[in-house]
């Protein structure tokens, strides 16, 4: 094992001065961790000069720094014969929240906390039983999030992303064929474990050399060796820390794995320790970071479209991210025993595993790791939490650096959203869309609008700071020579993107310190104003819009507007009768559009890529045949091809009648949500309605916890048979005895093909999407139908866009 780091009495070196709003007062700089050390005190891990450790990288040097729990009150009454020691500042302002009470120790805090409940309930209306009750008191529980607003610290300022030492690690474990692997069964061991770090170097542990314990030890031995601040893993959470928690107390192990060569630990979310982790733990080392790149893909999902799997290598192949050589894409927990002719292909697929993680991390974590310079959070909280909780954490660092009274949530509701509307429908040619580049941003920057209790300005001045900052980002990306600089930046002004895009959503967050509702729906109006006086200019120069949607449009330019010079010189047009600092700017050129529904389209560019957008096109939901199905008559239609379209049509029929397909074609996959446990305490309190995931899986004996994904395909013989009763696991299924409800699946194929019936008459889509030939099938005679204007009296209402804007705030803290 490494020895402690050595202790310093000064800090690490300092920064320039850069803007305390939004990187904190603090000029310490490569802080790569932060660890709470005692109730009073938080020890600082910064990677300075000196001498190098076994990565190569600068040694991690320490140094303990005090802190001073605080919350906020409405009133000093309350707090008002306390008897440990406390400091009370009154604060600047007339904001509710008018007063800072400090402490000397973290459980002299909670004891105050109590007090305060004591007190308050002696005359309350409505008893408090928990603090987060009690009106005149604001406290942020979490003791790492207190030290950073007091103190500005930030991680890994001055850093570059290569600087920050990653280590990825990827075990797999013994289990008897077709079962999950079991971390508190004495036979499910593991086999083979493997590490690789961001510097290419790379370690294995072969369990026919080693012994399990020995395994263990020799992990825990590397990662303090190579001492990273990042271990990162796929499914790290559940599957890799629970195996190594379970198999190291199993041999009566500590999992030294800590910078001060304290174990890994466990806990619940609430703070009461586990004796064992559950799939709601969350795990601790002190002085790393723990990321787990699965986690990373669901938070990029939540932004645009869900993928459809979230296993490492079909995420590296939907990014187009490169990849290691082919090998079995087997579960951590699912390894059946391997033969020994087959354990040298085992302990290399970890390895390579262990590359993908690294590259998968590189494209979804630098953008976190810009967030983090500005935001104070620990790196694991921000990871977890959501852009307007990381907004509101740095307006309030600025009011308690200030000292400035702090206001009290609003209550209301948002009354309007943004302008979504469809004009057209059909296959329309010589497309243009066009966005008002940070509409929301803009009108908030050009109106001055801001929360009606931000009283300091913090709320533009941030948002101001942050936009001239990603605009000279993507100025200098246009300039630089060096494509790992162009790679950073991309990542810098990505991560200020995401922060600037919730600065709207934040203000009509229910619970947001600083939301104002009034001043959200005033954001919108002007947005929708912009939007319509872009309709009317397109439409007064004799061009036709297909779709509105908040930010953009979609339409085809004048008759006289050919050419992509001439395109961008109408743009600039429209532009230019827009407010100044309103800027509308060509965001896509496209051979063809079938408008389908509002939000619902396809889109075909010049160089014949195809584009489907919306759920009505096509829903996750669908089978993997159906989708693929809808995508290819889509692009039959782009091309005007009907004599395909029915191809298509009768070919799929045939390969459904005559099983001539894979499992995975057909199956469907669902995520399980809850606890087999909660699911049948439901049913047994009809709280929901059986579900096919879940009995499929307890039929077939299998353990199943949320998260994991089940794939089953429909049974029988009837097309509208009871799903749940009729439906087996996919990995049951054989292709030499198939027992797929082929009537259920061609009604699906026909449920699908009804989503092209408006392009067609009646008759004609009878007659294309049919299996009886008997006379042929003539295409030519067959009209399409490519184009159906929508009278603007049954243009839709504005309504509220929960997709680009949404929020989600971190309660934890």
């Amino acid at each position: 094992m490494s020895k402690p780091k050595s202790r310093k009495k000064t800090p690490a070196r300092e920064l320039p001065r850069t803007d305390p709003v939004l990187y904190g007062q603090s000029t310490l700089q490569k802080i790569v961790a932060i660890q709470l050390l005692n109730d009073s005190t938080v020890r600082l891990y910064s990677r300075g000069g000196g001498a190098e450790n076994a990565a190569g990288a600068g040694r991690v040097t320490s140094t303990d720094a005090e802190f001073y729990p605080f919350f906020f009150l409405s009133s000093p009454s309350l707090i008002e014969g306390f008897s440990k020691k406390f400091w009370l500042k009154e604060l600047a302002g007339s904001n509710f929240y008018r007063f800072l009470v400090a402490f000397q120790r973290w459980n002299d805090l909670w004891e105050a906390v109590r007090f305060v409940m004591q007190t308050y309930n002696r005359t309350a209306l409505k008893r408090a039983s928990h603090y987060s009750e009690i009106d005149p008191l604001l406290l942020k529980p979490d003791p790492l999030s207190q030290y950073l607003l007091q103190s500005g610290v930030t991680l890994f300022k001055e850093m570059t992303f290569d600087e920050l030492r990653r280590v990825q690690i990827r075990i797999a474990a013994h289990s008897k064929a077709g079962k999950r692997s079991d971390p508190r069964k004495t036979e499910d061991r593991i086999l083979a474990a493997a590490l690789t770090d961001n510097t290419g170097w790379e370690q294995t542990f072969d369990g026919r050399k080693l012994s399990e314990p020995e395994i263990l030890r020799g992990v825990a031995t590397a990662i303090a060796e190579r001492d990273p601040d990042v271990i990162e893993g796929h499914d790290l959470f559940d599957q890799v820390l629970p195996y190594l928690i379970l198999r190291s107390e199993l041999h009566s192990l500590d999992l030294a794995l800590g910078r001060d060569q304290s174990a890994l630990r466990s806990f619940s979310p609430r703070g009461n320790p586990l004796e064992s982790p559950s799939e709601n733990a969350v795990y601790e080392i002190a002085g790393r970071h723990l990321l787990d790149t699965k986690s990373l893909a669901h938070a990029y999902a939540s932004s645009k479209r869900p993928f459809e799997q979230y296993g490492l290598r079909y995420l590296l192949q939907h990014l187009n991210l490169p990849q290691t050589q082919e090998h079995p894409a087997a579960s951590q927990r699912q390894t059946s025993e391997t033969p020994s002719e087959q354990a040298d292909s085992l302990v290399v697929r970890l390895r390579s595993e262990c590359t993908d993680i690294s590259t998968l991390s590189r494209h979804l974590t630098p953008s976190y790791f810009f967030q983090a310079r500005m935001v104070p959070l620990a790196f694991d909280a921000l990871l977890r939490s959501g852009s307007a909780a990381k907004i509101e954490k740095m307006m309030l660092r600025e009011y308690v650096r200030q000292k400035h009274s702090v206001p009290k949530t609003q209550t209301g509701t948002q009354h309007s959203g943004g302008y979504t509307d469809i004009f057209v429908t059909g296959i329309l040619p010589n497309v243009l869309s066009a966005d008002i580049e940070s509409l929301y941003p803009s009108i908030m920057l050009t109106q001055n609008i801001k929360p009606s209790s931000d009283e300091l300005g913090t709320f533009t001045q941030m948002l101001q700071v942050l936009t001239a900052s990603r605009l000279e980002a993507k100025r200098r990306m246009k300039t630089t020579e060096s494509e790992r600089e162009r790679e950073s930046l991309d990542a810098f002004q990505s991560s200020l993107k995401i922060l600037i895009n919730s600065f709207y959503g934040y203000l009509g967050y229910a619970r947001g310190l600083f939301n104002d509702f009034e001043q959200a729906d005033r954001i919108t109006s002007v947005g929708q104003a912009l939007l319509r006086t872009i309709i009317h200019e397109v439409e007064m120069y004799n061009g036709r819009v297909i779709e509105a949607d908040t930010d953009g449009i979609f339409f085809i330019p004048p008759d006289n507007v050919r050419g992509e010079s001439q395109e961008e010189a109408f743009i600039e047009r429209l532009s230019a009768s827009l407010p100044t600092g309103i800027n509308l700017v060509l965001a896509g050129r496209y051979k063809k559009m079938v408008s389908y529904r509002k939000k619902n389209y396809a889109l075909l560019d010049y160089s014949d890529r195809l584009t489907i957008k919306g759920s009505s096109l096509i829903s996750r939901s669908l089978e993997r045949f159906a989708k693929e199905y809808i995508a290819l008559c889509i692009n039959c239609l782009l091309q005007e091809d009907i004599g395909g379209m029915h191809k298509l049509y009768v070919s799929l029929a045939q390969d459904i009648t005559n099983h001539n397909w894979e499992v995975y074609d057909f199956c469907r996959t669902e995520t399980i949500r809850d606890s087999i446990e909660s699911y049948e305490a439901d049913l047994r309190d009809g709280q929901r309605k059986p579900s096919a995931a879940y009995e499929v899986a307890k039929r077939s004996g299998i353990i199943i916890k949320p998260g994991d994904r089940v794939s089953y395909y429909v049974t029988g013989t009837q097309a509208g048979v009871k799903i749940v009763e009729n439906s087996k696991l996919a990995e049951d299924w054989r292709p030499n005895f198939p027992d797929e409800n082929t009537p259920y699946y061609l009604e699906r194929l026909n449920e699908s093909s009804k989503k092209f019936d408006l392009f067609f008459s009646p008759k004609d889509f009878e007659r294309i999407f049919s299996t009886e030939d008997l006379f042929g099938f003539d295409a030519n005679q067959v009209r399409l139908i490519t184009d159906h204007t929508i009278p603007r009296d049954q243009a839709s209402q504005p309504e509220e866009d929960t997709g680009e804007f949404g929020i989600w705030i971190d309660e934890s803290g």
